[in-house]
């Protein structure tokens, strides 16, 4: 039987996630108002991950807009949110400071406001000592997405029109409104992750039990994203075939 979703299997993964890239993009700028996304990140090691690109992919309202950064990332969107008129608030809401309560792989995070928009940037811990190791800048976001603990989650989005899904199906996920929880994934946080999980079913989101081992997250964004290219998955995030090909 045919339903709304029934094109995908004749389209190729790469194509979808270009068409789907210009809805995210179109949705976040609309979220934003005052400042383009890709004038707000552009020449910085960040994605926009998680909720925001979550909702835009299946047309739901944005609720906050997060950023994961790398430390000059951080300090060069945060001065272009500030000429935009976006201030800085401490403890904007607490719906969404409880969202990372107990999550020791970041610092806290770091509310940018103005008017109904809240941008949220998420500063994860270790990247200085990983930069100082030699480990791409790239790779160092893609594994903090891709260890998110909820499936539909694991999926970022960079303004040059780069829409990724860091777990094999989160895109698909997201436009059925399915999810799984990864209790090991290293965001997980068994606390927090009952809240979350509600939230998504109250707004009509369904989770499926996991059947995919747990054991591949962390594949190859590359991998994932490009099935057609690629007849393998590797694990660690990034293989040595693709370390080049990274999109952004």
């Amino acid at each position: 039987m045919n339903n709304k979703f029934s094109f995908i299997a004749n389209i190729k993964k790469e194509d979808i996630h270009k068409d789907l890239a210009k809805k995210v993009r179109y949705e976040i700028n609309k979220y934003l108002l005052s400042i383009d996304c890709f004038s707000l990140m552009q020449s910085t090691d960040s994605l926009i991950f998680g909720g925001a690109v979550r909702d835009s992919i299946v047309g739901l309202e944005i609720h906050d807009l997060d950023i994961v950064v790398l430390p000059q990332a951080f300090q060069t969107i945060s001065k272009r949110l500030s000429d935009a008129g976006f201030k800085k608030i401490e403890k904007y809401s607490l719906d969404i400071i409880s969202l990372y309560n107990g999550i020791s792989q970041i610092h806290e995070p770091i509310n940018w406001v103005k008017d109904s928009a809240c941008v949220q940037l998420i500063r994860p811990r270790q990247t200085a000592l990983e930069l100082s190791k030699g480990k791409n800048a790239k790779n160092i976001l893609y594994d903090f997405v891709s260890n998110v603990d909820i499936s539909c989650c694991a999926v970022s989005f960079f303004p040059n029109e780069t829409l990724l899904e860091h777990l094999p199906g989160a895109i698909e996920q997201c436009l059925y409104k399915t999810f799984h929880i990864i209790k090991s994934a290293t965001l997980y946080n068994e606390s927090r992750i009952i809240i979350r999980s509600q939230k998504l079913t109250r707004r009509g989101w369904t989770e499926k039990e996991l059947k995919v081992k747990e054991a591949t997250i962390n594949i190859c964004t590359y991998c994932v994203n490009h099935p057609s290219n690629c007849g393998h998955i590797a694990i660690n995030n990034s293989c040595d075939n693709h370390e080049e090909e990274l999109p952004f």
